[in-house]
């Protein structure tokens, strides 16, 4: 039987009053000619834990879970949250390489909540990148988002980074 471990946790304080200071205009998804129109957000890392179910690396299994404060124009915006589970994970020695290299695949669901509705994201993306990059599905979402699908982005680092947000219908 595996057993969590705790790798990160932020600071909680940040989540108080995270509703009262929401603001409006987090952008619109749509031009007025009908084209899509990327939401782009400044993200930190709230939070951020891999409960270990297997060896101490990373294995099949294993879940990440995160969440990240998104601003736009230095005023909160909203909450990302993420859960990945770990569904491959494979080591390889890569020619002329020292270190062998640890390939995740991981099933990946994220929620953004902003102050007129959320968006819903999925996807089986590689968290080989340690810049804590990945590429997901929007796959739906409420409120001024009902019905939305396109791509969400995170880039730049695990505890700091941008989520590009392309809403193509919906």
């Amino acid at each position: 039987m595996g057993q969590f471990r705790r790798v990160r946790t932020g600071a909680l304080a940040t989540t108080v009053g995270l509703a009262g200071v929401l603001t409006a205009g987090t952008g619109s998804s749509r031009a007025a000619d009908g084209s899509s129109v990327p939401m782009q957000f400044a993200a930190v890392t709230l939070q951020s834990v891999r409960l270990n179910v297997g060896p101490k690396e990373p294995s099949t299994g294993d879940r990440l879970v995160f969440s990240h404060t998104l601003t736009k124009d230095k005023k909160t915006a909203g909450l990302a949250g993420v859960e990945c589970v770990m569904t491959s994970v494979t080591t390889s020695a890569p020619k002329g390489k020292d270190k062998p290299v640890t390939s995740v695949r991981s099933n990946c669901v994220a929620t953004i909540v902003l102050t007129n509705g959320q968006i819903a994201a999925q996807g089986l993306t590689d968290l080989v990148d340690t810049a804590g990059s990945f590429e997901l599905a929007v796959t739906g979402g409420t409120g001024a988002y009902a019905g939305a699908a396109g791509v969400m982005r995170k880039a730049g680092g695990k505890d700091k980074g941008t989520y590009i947000i392309d809403i193509t219908r919906g």
